[in-house]
């Protein structure tokens, strides 16, 4: 058991945002409100979704490539786990 003192685990979660509501994106949206309901962990979203260029509150955008490689190297440097949900027909 952890005790105050320890840091939190940090997670990256890289992966499609609603909305649109459906697939991955709802399996993503889930995991981060189950996540941070539980207390477990600071939890960051990172949208390669359709709309991932739209701001929205709960997420990062990933606008291009290496807008994308920037975010997960950065915050892969700052010790969060990086944990990424697609369906394999992405680049």
């Amino acid at each position: 058991m952890k005790s105050q003192n320890d840091p939190k685990l940090k997670v990256l979660l890289v992966g499609p945002y609603p909305p649109p509501y459906g697939g991955i994106a709802m399996t993503v949206f889930v995991l981060r409100h189950y996540l941070r309901a539980q207390d477990l962990c600071e939890v960051v979203v990172l949208d390669i979704g359709e709309r991932r260029r739209e701001t929205i509150d709960e997420c990062l955008p990933a606008k291009g490539l290496f807008d994308y490689l920037w975010k997960v190297l950065r915050f892969a440097l700052h010790g969060y786990t990086i944990h990424l949900e697609t369906n394999g027909h992405n680049l």
